[in-house]
């Protein structure tokens, strides 16, 4: 005899589907967090570190802009010369190269006593730089015929001496030790300043008496 299946009410069924509806929402543990949840964590994360990056970059740039303020010196090479001069200031004659050494604060040890006798001119050189730093400049000294203006011949091996700017834009006394005329006509010495190979001023010095005329 086969035994009649009664219907399911209406309403355990309804219940039923809204039981498993819910179980099928309610994640596994461990289950990995959906990108919908992410996206907006990491976004929220990458803008906060960018706006942070930028703040600290410009405080450091305001810092490191007042420290070459306060402090030239420190500021970088911009390695490009703007501008150079060099004046003529004034001239001391009778003076030894010994007491050229002792009046700049030089060594004499290494230097041998008959150059150390030689007899000169002080020469109190203006120099003035703009954009350049860190680096030595070349001071050269030869001679010209004070009738003609031209240079005297035979001059293999000009004296030189090294100047070196302290900050990009800077202006100083340099001194500077010209031989005694060695010729026997009246000369003047000019002065050349050098960056490397490149001659970016020059200065002449006044009129120098012969050699044989008491300086």
């Amino acid at each position: 005899m086969t035994s009649a299946v009664t219907p399911e009410p209406e309403e355990a069924r309804s219940a039923r589907q809204r039981l498993r509806r819910s179980r099928t929402a309610i994640p596994r543990v461990g289950a990995a967090p959906t990108d919908v949840a992410i996206r907006p964590t990491v976004s929220k994360i990458a803008r906060a570190v960018g706006s942070s990056g930028a703040a600290v970059i410009a405080v450091f740039a305001s810092a490191l802009a007042l420290a070459f303020s306060l402090w030239p010196s420190l500021s970088p090479d911009p390695r490009t010369v703007l501008a150079a001069s060099i004046k003529v200031q004034t001239l001391e004659p009778g003076v030894t190269y010994r007491d050229f050494l002792q009046r700049v604060g030089e060594d004499l040890g290494q230097v041998r006593p008959s150059v150390l006798r030689a007899r000169g001119y002080f020469v109190y050189l203006q120099i003035r730089i703009e954009g350049r730093k860190h680096g030595s400049l070349r001071v050269n000294k030869l001679y010209y015929a004070a009738a003609t203006g031209r240079r005297i011949p035979g001059q293999t091996r000009p004296q030189d001496s090294s100047a070196e700017a302290g900050t990009p834009n800077d202006q100083w006394i340099h001194p500077v030790f010209v031989l005694k005329s060695p010729y026997e006509y009246p000369v003047f010495v000019r002065l050349e300043l050098f960056d490397d190979d490149t001659l970016l001023a020059y200065a002449d010095t006044p009129t120098l008496p012969p050699r044989r005329a008491r300086t």
